[in-house]
């Protein structure tokens, strides 16, 4: 059988719309997607149904890869803070809670509850406020989105991409996927760049890992595009696509 070629670069840079994956809804499904990705253009035309509201996409939208790159890793680091500040706020009351039954003897004087639940209404205040705000500004573009961390490294990879800076967009997807698992396109781009060092083992371990998000993904938004890059990659695994 004659294997098809097809140019990587536009499956690699060729997207101007990324973003996350949306829902994992867990319905059974036992439809299959029978129209595989065959061609160049259907390959540079997939595609990751997302939201952008913030300074970073819209500077990636508008093509503004520097400003877009400086802007993700401003949120990657917004959403660090707030993890750590999370964590550390868990671990405040788990002391907490500790030191009143060590003190105490077993004993629960409601000290420490009090303070608990003061600290979690002030906790839920404080985000409701944030959520009234977001909601009341919902047309305007945020400066910074201090949430979901590996997505703000894997488009901080997307912008390196379009800087033809390939090597510290790989190391980019490499950190969003050790992050979370359900970054499949980042496992896609990583599986793209190892099939043109003829690495088809470490491809085909990306692989495995966007199948797995595929099972779990029987009735996402995202499934059909999930569906079309893991035939394309089987192929290409496979020796029936060669890349170039």
């Amino acid at each position: 059988m004659r294997s098809q070629k097809v140019k990587v670069r536009h499956c690699l840079i060729g997207l101007t719309a990324v973003s996350v994956l949306l829902s994992t809804q867990l319905q059974a499904s036992n439809q299959e997607d029978s129209q595989a990705a065959n061609t160049e253009e259907e390959v540079e035309n997939i595609t990751v149904t997302g939201r952008a509201g913030d300074a970073a996409m819209q500077a990636f939208n508008a093509g503004e890869f520097a400003l877009a790159e400086m802007k993700f890793k401003e949120n990657e680091q917004c959403a660090l803070r707030v993890e750590r500040n999370r964590q550390a706020f868990v671990e405040g009351v788990r002391e907490s809670q500790i030191s009143q039954e060590v003190n105490g003897g077993g004993v629960n004087t409601g000290s420490s509850m009090t303070d608990s639940n003061a600290a979690r209404v002030e906790g839920n205040s404080s985000m409701n406020a944030i959520a009234a705000k977001t909601q009341k500004n919902e047309d305007k573009v945020r400066e910074n989105t201090c949430e979901n961390r590996a997505f703000q490294i894997y488009m901080t990879g997307m912008s390196q991409l379009q800087l033809g800076r390939a090597e510290d967009a790989e190391s980019s997807f490499e950190r969003a996927v050790a992050l979370s698992q359900i970054q499949y396109d980042a496992h896609y781009r990583l599986a793209l760049m190892k099939l043109l060092r003829q690495d088809k083992e470490g491809a085909a371990d990306h692989l495995d890992a966007i199948n797995t998000i595929l099972k779990r993904c029987y009735d996402c938004e995202a499934r059909d595009e999930i569906v079309r890059i893991s035939d394309f990659l089987q192929k290409a695994v496979d020796g029936k696509i060669k890349l170039n």
